[in-house]
């Protein structure tokens, strides 16, 4: 479609939707994540916080626009943390990480299968 001699292209994609739900810690109003989700070596639009049951707290592992480094990522993993938590004021960014996560899995996909 062409708006002001400018050309606009629209796409839908089917993405499952079960993908974009969001979970929350039942108590806090916080976001759950599973750490195997969260890229690594890339800007993350939203904070990253590690549940300490312990101590029934929450601290900031990584800020709002940082990104999570591959060493980050195994230690997480090697002490079997599987979910980091994300506070609710930013549900829209993760929500659109979810998308941006989704879509390009299914482009990735889409380009395994033509070269097939």
């Amino acid at each position: 479609m062409n708006i002001q001699n400018q050309e606009v292209l629209l796409s839908f994609f089917s993405i499952d939707p079960e993908k974009l739900n969001v979970e929350f810690k039942g108590e806090c109003s916080l976001i759950k994540i599973p750490t195997e989700q969260i890229p690594t070596e890339r800007e993350l639009n939203f904070s990253l916080h590690l549940h300490l049951p312990e101590n029934k707290k929450f601290i900031v592992y990584t800020q709002a626009n940082k990104k999570l480094s591959l060493e980050q990522k195994n230690r997480l993993l090697t002490n079997k943390i599987a979910l980091l938590y994300t506070p609710i004021e930013f549900e829209n960014e993760y929500k659109k990480f979810l998308t941006e996560k989704n879509l390009r899995e299914f482009c990735l996909a889409l380009v395994k299968k033509s070269a097939v």
